[in-house]
């Protein structure tokens, strides 16, 4: 998504995945030269998470490692971003991947979504 030069934005993530228990999902950003992303809050299963009561609030961590519950078991990502914009625009783009390499494939689904609204 694009973003302005001299802005700040709001960013929030909602996402359905499903990953294996050793597989996880990490979450990363590319954003424009001289911009800074700062994590306000999220929501998500732990790193080693072995059932849905390993669930944790965390701020501060740019790149988190969610956990996975197995293929075929979705799971929920819920996170909010401080992004603040130099003179340079340019693009806001999620990356994705596993948090450590499995033969079982961790997948996003329809119905997750990336909203950035501009407050500065």
């Amino acid at each position: 998504m694009a973003v302005a030069a001299n802005a700040v934005y709001i960013v929030e993530l909602a996402l359905i995945y499903d990953a294996d228990t050793a597989g996880d999902l990490k979450l990363g950003w590319t954003i424009p030269a001289g911009a800074s992303i700062t994590n306000v809050a999220d929501s998500m299963l732990t790193g080693t998470a072995a059932a849905t009561t390993d669930d944790q609030m965390t701020a501060g961590t740019t790149n988190p490692v969610a956990g996975g519950l197995g293929a075929g078991t979705n799971c929920g990502f819920v996170g909010k971003w401080l992004l603040t914009i130099s003179s340079t625009s340019g693009t806001l783009q999620l990356q994705w991947a596993q948090g450590t390499s499995s033969a079982t494939a961790t997948r996003l689904f329809a119905g997750s979504y990336l909203l950035a609204q501009r407050v500065g």
